[in-house]
């Protein structure tokens, strides 16, 4: 089913300049479904890391040029990424608005597909935070492939403690010198995440690396000797003033030594000294590595689940 546009709205390609009026729609939306929310503009730009705005992302604007609806679709490896952050301003649903942006963003990815030579998996990977998003999604022809544990911590409540590690010396990364050795270790630690191969170096650092909030003073390692063996990567998002834990890996030769936990523990006691108490991780619902575990005896709590979503292209 084709859908068309109210006439009292319209629609047109975003600017950078749209991030903040895009981050109050998705805040706005996840307020009504999840019940709170911690978007901003640095989010938002985070995700429009290798996304072509002046093609493959759309706005719904009104007549006075308010901002209620948005979506985005990109490549990211071996698969299309919906932009998380596609939404219809509460206000607005009712109207298939939601199912509008979709059939637009299938419609750019089917294009992104033909313009590569269908080298990518003709799939559209998303996620969903709430049962209302997972429900559209689901009438669109999404399934549920996995499910990820929102954690967080507010370090007010729980001060850090950070203890050396006999044998190993916890650090800033050096960068761009360490950026293989810590690519190794992330490759290594998750191997065939979702059945796939990790992504090769040059697709991790475009997607961890170069998006606005990774913050290159939060890259951690462990080393022994001239060798790394276990990293933390993390995003900073100054404007909500939100601590994100973005990667922690341990290569598995050297599990089981306290190395996640004390680079966790370094990373909580710099934030906490930058006056940032808040911060968050995302971990796979069904990890069988004893992640959770150790979050929560770091202090971190679970706070939303977050559920990856895909669809099949015909």
């Amino acid at each position: 089913m084709t859908v068309s546009l109210p006439t009292d709205l319209r629609l047109r390609f975003p600017s950078l300049e749209d991030a903040q009026e895009i981050a109050k729609l998705v805040a706005a939306c996840e307020i009504a479904d999840a019940g709170s929310s911690d978007a901003d503009a640095e989010t938002v730009r985070d995700m429009w890391s290798g996304l072509d705005l002046a093609h493959n992302a759309f706005v719904v604007v009104t007549e006075e040029g308010r901002v209620i609806g948005y979506t985005g679709i990109k490549l990211s490896g071996q698969m299309l990424i919906l932009d998380p952050h596609t939404n219809i301003h509460p206000e607005y649903r009712g109207r298939d608005l939601e199912s509008l942006l979709l059939q637009l963003a299938e419609k750019r990815g089917q294009v992104l597909l033909t313009e590569i030579g269908g080298k990518a998996t003709p799939v559209i990977k998303t996620w969903s935070i709430s049962p209302v998003r997972r429900q559209l999604l689901e009438q669109q022809g999404y399934v549920i492939k996995s499910s990820e544990v929102n954690m967080e911590i507010d370090l007010r409540d729980h001060p850090p403690t950070f203890c050396e590690l006999p044998g190993l010396d916890i650090c800033q990364a050096h960068l761009p010198q360490d950026e293989h050795a810590v690519h190794f270790v992330v490759q290594e630690a998750f191997q065939d995440i979702g059945g796939y191969p990790y992504r090769p170096f040059e697709e991790w650092r475009t997607g961890v690396l170069e998006v606005a909030s990774f913050d290159p003073s939060m890259l951690y390692v462990a080393r022994e000797g001239e060798n790394i063996v276990g990293v933390i990567v993390c995003r900073t998002y100054l404007d909500a003033g939100n601590g994100f834990v973005h990667q922690v890996a341990v290569l598995r030769a050297y599990r089981q030594r306290g190395i996640a936990f004390g680079l966790l523990q370094r990373v909580f006691m710099e934030y906490a000294q930058r006056g940032i108490s808040h911060v968050v991780l995302n971990v796979d619902e069904h990890n069988a590595t004893g992640a959770h575990q150790l979050y929560a005896s770091a202090g971190m709590r679970r706070s939303l689940q977050i559920d990856e979503m895909q669809k099949v292209l015909a």
